[in-house]
């Protein structure tokens, strides 16, 4: 009899023992404690009573037409040297340059840089001879060492320079971002190859898109362009990616990629077009490049599907020892 009344007292005290309640408050809550994650951009989580929460990245969709930033992309883990680049409107930098601030999660100052215009831009070279009064975008790199202490997550703050100190004329970007550390350098980048029906049915209607982590380099575009050419790895390949005979000749005859803020299309009475990439080869691609229709669509479509996953690009045109092609044969 006292088994079991001894039985029944353990039973009521475990029953009246409080569970422990997972407080969900933000978005990394709500995805660490197993919600379903929504496909959008940015990313949104459900918790089992209804609550939606978005992932936070920064400024991104507001400043967009001020300033973009190819890398890192919002809550990417960086580590040090952190390495950006992206482009700005020329009215964003003072004399081709504008400040950058790495801070923690608590507002701490971690590092404080400067980011560099590119290209050849003093005044009198420019498109229209305005030097950095420009307002196109011109691109900009930044690389810098930072300690990250025990911080584990934080924001770079791109700042407009503002050399007038007036507070009306300040503005900024927001970037949310984690901190690697003592891991190896690495950017992520998207490959588009071919599937098997692709090649079947020389298309392109069902690419395989896979995700691969690279050396971190200010170069992501070129990059890019040179792990497509060298094609899918082994457990790429078991996920269904495939290349082709045609990219990898182009890879050998592969000279570089330059990336244009604006650049004057070649073609009789047009206009200048923005966020161009130009890509450059030996003249022996012109066999691929300028062949009959569905070849040369086969590579291209590989190849621009690639760079168009970088904001900075929205235009492909080829060249053939610096020459930009814009009519093709077939």
């Amino acid at each position: 009899m006292k088994k079991a009344s001894l039985l029944i007292t353990t039973l009521l005290l475990a029953a009246c023992t409080p569970t422990e309640q997972v407080t969900i408050e933000n978005f990394d809550d709500c995805a660490a404690a197993g919600n379903p994650i929504m496909e959008s951009y940015p990313q949104q989580c459900r918790t089992e009573d209804g609550r939606l929460f978005v992932q936070d990245i920064g400024d991104e969709m507001n400043k967009q037409d001020l300033i973009r930033v190819d890398m890192p992309r919002p809550n990417q883990p960086i580590s040090s040297p952190v390495v950006i680049e992206g482009e700005a409107r020329g009215y964003w930098f003072f004399e081709a340059t504008f400040p950058i601030a790495l801070e923690d999660d608590k507002g701490n100052v971690l590092a404080l840089h400067y980011a560099t215009a590119q290209g050849e831009w003093p005044a009198g070279r420019s498109p229209h001879g305005e030097g950095w009064m420009t307002e196109e975008f011109v691109p900009f790199t930044s690389e810098f060492e930072a300690d990250f202490g025990e911080a584990i997550k934080g924001n770079l703050i791109l700042k407009k320079s503002n050399p007038s100190d007036l507070r009306e004329n300040d503005d900024e970007l927001r970037i949310p971002v984690t901190f690697e550390k003592g891991s190896a350098e690495t950017s992520l980048i998207t490959l588009s190859f071919y599937s098997e029906e692709d090649l079947s049915n020389a298309s392109f209607e069902s690419p395989v898109t896979v995700t691969r982590n690279i050396p971190k380099t200010a170069k992501v575009a070129d990059a890019a362009l040179r792990a497509l050419f060298t094609g899918p790895t082994e457990e790429e390949h078991e996920q269904g990616a495939r290349t082709s005979d045609d990219l990898q000749k182009l890879g050998e005859y592969y000279r570089g990629i330059t990336i244009h803020s604006e650049f004057q299309d070649p073609s009789p009475s047009s206009s200048p077009i923005t966020d161009v990439a130009i890509v450059n080869f030996q003249p022996a691609a012109l066999e691929i490049l300028n062949s009959a229709a569905a070849r040369q669509f086969m590579a291209k479509t590989a190849i621009e599907a690639t760079l168009m996953q970088f904001p900075t690009i929205d235009w492909v045109f080829y060249a053939i020892d610096g020459d930009v092609f814009v009519e093709w044969d077939a």
